[in-house]
């Protein structure tokens, strides 16, 4: 249990700095800041959270197939 959860930190950590997500926070407007977070949560949880959907614009697609695209580890 214990490495899934440093497996699923790093990988936050990883899209963190991919979506410049420090420099977001700290000089974007503020007005999209809970948009960013929602987003980054949303992204963090299609990485680290295996599910059998996911729901995109209101359709169901495979786990497997949002991941290949995001390129999911």
């Amino acid at each position: 249990m214990i490495d899934v959860m440093d497996d699923a930190s790093a990988y936050m950590e990883i899209i963190k700095k991919n979506i410049e997500y420090e420099h977001h926070m700290k000089y974007g407007d503020w007005s999209e800041k809970g948009l960013y977070e929602e987003l980054y949560e949303v992204i963090c949880e299609i990485v680290c959270v295996k599910h059998r959907t996911v729901k995109v614009n209101g359709e169901d697609y495979p786990y497997e197939l949002v991941c290949r695209t995001a390129q999911c580890p």
